[in-house]
């Protein structure tokens, strides 16, 4: 994306005030980095984080009709979103929670990160382990018994670390028989406990048994997570029989000759009622059939959760440029299905389209009218992002360019590679390349010659406003008596940006040359 004459580039480059107040931005963000933490999900609650250093623009997950935001009313069989993530203009991060309610079979939460210059990113979120829950019948008991079941922990996955195990219920006791946690255990092992019943009450209990595992990626008070296995048992009364009694029939009589019944005048007597049963029945007892005790929350039990109010998020703002300093290119690509049109300086003009997310072609050029100059000149090239991580990216492309005066016809190539360290708000750029070029004079007498010639450039911009911006760039270009360095003011919104500034020649003895320069882009 070099210029395609000393005119475009002096008119398309702008100079880079300030290293140092580069350096202090980058420090500030030195740790900052494109995540989400936790990756992996734990039954009960799951506060997740994600965190974008060019800011958050919106947050989604996949659902069966395809992407929508996070919203606190979607829920599956397997996990709900309890809250949604809220967060200002282009947050840095932004926080959501789940609630899982299996932990028996794996499954996948996808979540979809769009920063504020529209690159987008995906995480796949699944369970740590999941696990064989265990439901242990005690049987029919009484209250003089005193029965003992052995439990299981087991894995499906890998290793974990046991911190306690617990009981809601006071008539539940744990018992090791082997080491007592905390303890780790291997994912091909299972551990082995027991829980010894001592019933106070008659009636059919359902208990859980918890089992807290260590989460490996703790968040705030969220450092363990319930693996429950049930307990279920009935106490009967030990002096209530089982089965009732057994009455021996009394003798068999003969049955008396039937007599044929007298009707009364009235017609016949209302039928005398039933006997009454012959052995008694207890009344049920009115325990309950679940312990009423203050439990902790498991997977598979909801809590009541209010829901937040959904209001729609503001627009937010960015550079939608930050594929270019002002003319040459930075590592940051424009992005799948995304274009751009730029004018420089009016004469000139260059478009760009992202055929992948990391691949850009680049084309344009400029006409002057002969009665003016008669000056055509034209450009063609790609630029691709081979590298990116958090904060710093590196690309490389390739400009084939054309002029043509009525003094020569110039063809060039020029591949160059550029190194672009920051976010959407503040950056700084570093440019190398290489540029042969092939000069045929209009004259006859002059022969075709060939020069070659370096290229360094260094620039930047920062964010001082909602809608503004300062750029900046100088060049060293290698056999050359000009040095080009200039500055610019940028207003932008999500579509359009256009610069206004001044550039200057940096060579010493050329005595101070400032030229204007205006350029606006357009981008979809």
């Amino acid at each position: 994306m070099f210029g395609v004459s000393v005119r475009s580039i002096l008119s398309l480059r702008s100079l880079l005030l300030s290293l140092a107040g580069f350096v202090c931005l980058i420090q500030s963000s030195l740790f900052a980095q494109n995540r989400i933490y936790p990756t992996v999900l734990y039954s009960g609650v799951n506060p997740i984080t994600v965190f974008a250093t060019d800011g958050i623009s919106k947050v989604e997950i996949r659902t069966r009709r395809g992407w929508e935001p996070l919203s606190s009313s979607y829920e599956t069989s397997y996990y709900r979103v309890m809250t949604m993530p809220v967060f200002g203009y282009c947050a840095k991060q932004a926080s959501f929670s789940l609630w899982v309610e299996r932990i028996d079979r794996n499954f996948e939460v996808e979540i979809r990160v769009t920063d504020c210059d529209g690159s987008t990113r995906e995480y796949d979120l699944g369970l740590e382990n999941t696990w064989t829950l265990f439901h242990e019948d005690f049987g029919t008991v009484t209250l003089d018994d005193r029965p003992c079941h052995t439990f299981m922990v087991q894995s499906q996955g890998g290793d974990f670390v046991i911190d306690e195990i617990t009981s809601s219920s006071r008539q539940f006791t744990i018992r090791y028989p082997f080491k007592k946690p905390p303890l780790r255990i291997q994912g091909s092992k299972t551990y082995r406990y027991s829980v010894c019943f001592k019933p106070e009450r008659l009636g059919q209990l359902k208990i859980p048994i918890n089992v807290l595992i260590r989460r490996g990626q703790p968040v705030g008070k969220y450092t363990t997570y319930v693996v429950a296995d049930t307990a279920y048992v009935n106490v009967i009364d030990p002096s209530r029989p089982n089965t009732p009694p057994h009455y021996d029939p009394p003798p068999v009589q003969p049955p008396p000759k039937p007599r044929p019944p007298k009707i009364p005048p009235g017609g016949p007597d209302t039928p005398p009622a039933p006997p009454i049963q012959a052995f008694p029945l207890d009344p049920i007892p009115p325990e309950p059939l679940f312990s009423d005790t203050n439990e902790p929350r498991v997977a598979g039990l909801r809590e009541p959760l209010e829901k937040a109010p959904e209001e729609p998020l503001p627009e937010f703002v960015h550079d939608p440029t930050t594929f270019r300093t002002i003319l040459t290119p930075t590592a940051r690509s424009v992005g799948k299905g995304k274009g751009f049109i730029a004018s420089y300086d009016v004469a000139g003009i260059i478009a760009g389209y992202g055929v992948t997310d990391k691949f850009t072609l680049i084309g344009g050029g400029v006409y002057i009218p002969s009665f003016i100059n008669n000056t055509f000149a034209g450009t063609l090239g790609g630029k691709y992002e081979f590298y990116h991580n958090n904060l710093f990216r590196i690309a490389g492309g390739v400009q084939g360019n054309f002029s043509s005066t009525d003094k020569s016809d110039i063809v060039s190539v020029a591949p160059y590679i550029t190194a672009n360290w920051g976010t959407v708000d503040y950056s700084a750029n570093l440019t190398a390349g290489y540029s042969w070029r092939r000069h045929m004079p209009s004259d006859t007498i002059v022969p075709p010659f060939e020069r070659r010639a370096a290229l360094i450039g260094i620039g930047g911009d920062y964010r001082f406003a909602k809608h503004w911006k300062v750029a900046g760039e100088a060049f060293l270009l290698e056999n050359s008596t000009f040095q080009p360095a200039a500055i610019t003011f940028r207003w932008f919104n999500n579509r359009v940006a256009v610069d206004a500034g001044l550039a200057v020649d940096l060579t010493p003895d050329n005595g101070l040359q400032l030229l204007p320069v205006i350029s606006g882009i357009w981008t979809w």
